[in-house]
């Protein structure tokens, strides 16, 4: 396949759970047994990448402070592939082999040195997280269940990188685990009926917020000791679904999927914990996904205008309401599931 993703003039899900938990669009890898490479890290070949970077585009991306890179994952080669966008220079580039199927949530260290990530490439065991080097070097699963297709997803690294959380369905629904760096001393943390999905850390590590259906069908925010006891509502919204949570990095705001329970196009929503204010910060009309911080006055997101149409990644300034397109083909592939960290 010719690829043709375009870096816009402003620079350039998967299963959530097997059960109630709210779907992904799109981001649904098939398992296939492959033989990973390494280092995988080389230039996204393109058939063309129009137009150039601008002047204008610099400014945008440096107005956010969001000089840094982009990692992302995109199904221009039929199944959904890890990708990388330096922002500093424009350059594209895999950090998984185009040939392996279903890479996808990328998720950077907070040091910037290792990405976790989710892949589908080993059929006997679902839905595996793996953890590599920023260049795409040493893949190696994670999080495997010997002998057992499981679903783990959502994973996220402690503010101090010495421990994971991520949701599992080992146990039969979705449950908030966590683990140490290298996979071991595996935990259940919720251990309960309902679903519990996407935990993130706060910034000092002593709490993981999380969504769950535990009050009915509707997803709403609660939190839990790393080590264990009874989760605490953070935030509730009655009519609403509220999941796929990131946390800025001074740990004040939540942004998140926000959407109606009954009919509507998943927007994002931001909640303060501080001043407790929660307000929908996209229209009603388009669809939004994957949310996430890029410094602490901007996000990055998944949109599409229809729900046909395939997937960009937009950035948006949260001082002014400036958005712009980051990453998009010109195909009818999708771009989704960006997470930035800066240069260091």
């Amino acid at each position: 396949m010719t690829l043709l993703i375009r870096v816009s003039s402003c620079l350039v899900a998967l299963i959530l759970a097997s059960c109630a938990a709210p779907a992904r669009p799109e981001v649904v890898p098939t398992p296939a047994s492959t033989q990973i490479t390494a280092p995988q890290a080389s230039p996204l070949q393109v058939g063309s990448i129009l137009p150039d970077r601008t002047a204008s585009d610099d400014r945008f991306i440096r107005a956010l402070g969001g000089i840094g890179r982009l990692a992302f994952a995109t199904n221009i080669e039929g199944s959904y592939q890890i990708g990388m966008l330096n922002l500093v220079n424009g350059e594209l580039s895999w950090l998984t082999s185009p040939i392996e199927a279903g890479d996808v949530e990328p998720r950077w260290s907070p040091d910037g040195h290792s990405i976790l990530f989710v892949s589908g490439r080993d059929p006997a065991s679902g839905f595996v997280i793996y953890e590599m080097r920023a260049d795409g070097s040493n893949q190696r699963p994670l999080i495997i269940v010997p002998g057992k297709v499981t679903i783990n997803l959502g994973t996220t690294f402690s503010p101090d990188s010495s421990r994971i959380a991520f949701h599992t369905n080992r146990d039969g629904n979705m449950e908030i685990y966590v683990a140490d760096r290298n996979g071991g001393n595996l935990r259940n943390l919720t251990n309960h009926p309902a679903n519990d999905i996407t935990p993130v850390w706060s910034a000092d590590g002593g709490r993981i917020f999380f969504a769950s259906d535990r009050q009915g069908n509707e997803y709403q925010i609660f939190s839990i000791s790393p080590e264990g006891g009874e989760p605490s509502l953070v935030f509730a919204e009655r009519g609403r679904m509220n999941y796929n949570l990131s946390l800025s990095p001074d740990g004040e705001r939540l942004v998140f999927l926000s959407r109606p329970s009954f009919v509507g196009a998943p927007q994002i929503g931001i909640y303060n914990l501080r001043t407790q204010e929660f307000k929908i910060i996209t229209n009603g009309f388009d669809f939004h996904n994957y949310p996430s911080w890029m410094g602490n006055d901007a996000i990055v997101f998944a949109h599409r205008t229809r729900e046909t149409l395939p997937w960009t990644i937009r950035a948006l300034d949260l001082r002014t309401g400036q958005s712009q397109v980051l990453l998009q083909t010109q195909t009818n592939a999708s771009v989704v599931d960006p997470h930035w960290t800066p240069t260091r």
